[in-house]
């Protein structure tokens, strides 16, 4: 027998280069050389711009995975469509970028996903890095996670006009943003839905907006862009505000109910039956409240939240997990979280499913718009506007001229509104400031407050009662005006152990029920027993002793 002989064929791959790399040696650093610098990082694992010497591009630059680019040379963006764009693992630190005028509304850096409505997982890190008189974004981070953007500078290219936003994450999660300044912005840190973000440490300064989240329509899956939920945002500093400081406002987009065709899901409903599936699901079937005449779609409600409004269960906040139905009625399946959850839910009872601002920690953040620059003077500390559940308020310095901390609703309106109710949030241990040394015109007066739950419009729906069960407790209002805390259309609410400069403000409720007022005082220690009281309201006051 003979052997037979193979001939195995070996093919050699050119690996990209692990030395770091100048390219100061490859490029001539004059005129625009987008293809050669494109063709460094790709066959380079750190590439290095030298300081002194400056990289134009007029368009994007993919950077592979597990590249390094740094500098401190500069990169000059000449195109709004243009920049680096990231993949897994790449680290951009300490790069100048500059950009021309035709970059205006264009993204330095782009991490994004390659499958839209996918989270893709990218372990990138934007740090040290300069961003100098921009016409668009540091970053844009879109459907990804584990992002870091660190120790960056970012200015717009005037503090008076043509704003452009410092940074951009859209439906981002375990992203973190911490360390960096961000001057004269739109809207400075600006997230469209995120969730599990830590947001820390910054600097921001004549925003108008300086950290906040907007819903933004037209995504084939509306939650993604509105959920924004389990976030901290802790010891920022903002200064000149001229709107607000911190905010979340689902206003900025359209609701499901409004763009029926990209997803069916309606705002509020009432419960028609209840049944266990298993040991770990429950299934509600819902009745048609909003939006009538359109049929639910399998999968109508995956990703929201249904919190319930009513009833024994009223307060609870649970993630749809499965969801369907026909033109008739719709069902959503929620966890059973415990055993006798779907005792305590009933035929009749009213919820809410939303993808809103649930469970974030808003702490220890110093805001003041004192000294603004542009704007009309009003302006609110720290926003939260639309189905805002369980969050904490808590540790933060507020200066404003507006409202020092808001929670607001747009009311419930058929076919729905874009906002909706706020239940169990806690606004305590904050120190709030009035921005004026006198008193203002009784017109001004009016729509200002140290701390207020608010509305516009009236609610048809869940009987015009928008803020359930929420707490504002141990603050200091240091607040020139009659109103130091104002409640609207409120069910519940404690107001406990408040220290208000003013012995002779009053705490304004309008068309408000069971609201518990207790212990609170003046910075002397004398009893804030006054009320100002418009519309039906109901009022437990309970008044400690020193």
């Amino acid at each position: 027998m003979h052997a037979r002989l193979y001939v195995v064929p070996v093919v050699l791959l050119c690996a990209a280069s692990a030395a770091a790399v100048d390219v100061s040696a490859k490029l001539k650093g004059a005129g625009d050389e987008t293809a050669a610098f494109a063709e460094v990082v790709r066959a380079n694992r750190q590439v290095t711009v030298p300081g002194g010497f400056t990289v134009t591009i007029s368009g994007f630059v993919e950077v592979p995975a597990d590249t390094t680019v740094e500098g401190p040379g500069t990169i000059h963006i000449t195109a709004r469509y243009a920049g680096l764009r990231l993949a897994e693992r790449c680290t951009v630190r300490d790069l100048r970028f500059t950009c021309s005028q035709a970059f205006g509304h264009g993204h330095a850096v782009i991490a994004a996903t390659t499958q839209p409505g996918a989270l893709r997982r990218m372990d990138a890190r934007i740090a040290g890095c300069r961003f100098e008189k921009m016409h668009g974004s540091a970053v844009l981070a879109d459907e990804v996670s584990h992002v870091t953007l660190e120790s960056c500078r970012w200015e717009n290219h005037s503090d008076s006009s043509k704003f452009y936003n410092g940074a951009w994450f859209r439906a981002v999660r375990q992203c973190i943003i911490r360390g960096n300044t961000i001057l004269s912005p739109n809207q400075g840190i600006l997230f469209h839905g995120g969730t599990h973000n830590i947001v820390a440490n910054n600097y921001v300064e004549n925003a108008l907006q300086a950290i906040t989240c907007h819903t933004q329509s037209g995504h084939p899956k509306h939650w993604p862009y509105t959920l924004f939920a389990h976030n901290t945002i802790t010891g920022n500093v903002v200064r000149k505000f001229r709107e607000e400081g911190i905010c979340y406002d689902n206003s900025m987009g359209e609701t499901p109910a409004v763009k029926a065709a990209q997803n069916q899901v309606r705002a509020a409903a009432t419960i028609k039956s209840v049944e266990n599936i298993g040991d770990s699901r429950v299934r509600v079937v819902v009745t048609e409240q909003a939006n009538p005449g359109k049929a639910y779609g399998p999968g109508w409600a995956d990703g929201y939240y249904a919190g319930v409004i009513t009833g024994d269960a009223s307060g609870t906040l649970l993630h749809v997990l499965a969801s369907g139905g026909d033109a008739s009625a719709g069902w959503i399946e929620l966890p059973r979280t415990t055993a006798s959850l779907s005792e305590r839910l009933a035929k009749g009872d009213c919820i809410w499913l939303a993808a809103g601002c649930f469970m974030n920690t808003i702490s220890s953040n110093s805001l003041d718009n004192d000294g603004m620059v542009s704007g009309t003077g009003n302006a609110t500390a720290i926003g939260l506007w639309g189905a805002a559940w369980g969050n904490q308020i808590t540790g933060n310095t507020c200066t404003s001229r507006q409202y020092g901390i808001t929670i607001g609703c747009v009311a419930l309106g058929k076919p729905d509104s874009p906002q909706g109710p706020s239940v169990g949030n806690t606004i305590s241990l904050n120190t709030i400031t009035a921005s004026w040394a006198t008193d203002r015109p009784r017109t001004e007066q009016k729509s200002s407050a140290g701390i207020g739950l608010v509305y516009i419009g009236d609610g048809p729906l869940l009987a015009g009662r928008l803020f359930l069960g929420n707490t504002i407790a141990n603050n200091t209002i240091n607040w020139t005006g009659p109103r130091p805390i104002k409640l609207a259309r409120d069910t519940g609410t404690v107001v406990s152990c408040n220290r208000i400069s003013d012995a002779k403000a009053a705490i304004s409720l309008e068309h408000s029920s069971d609201v518990v007022i207790d212990g609170n005082r003046s910075m002397t220690g004398e009893p804030i027993t006054k009320t100002e009281q418009v519309g039906t309201c109901t009022v437990r006051e309970v008044h400690r002793e020193k």
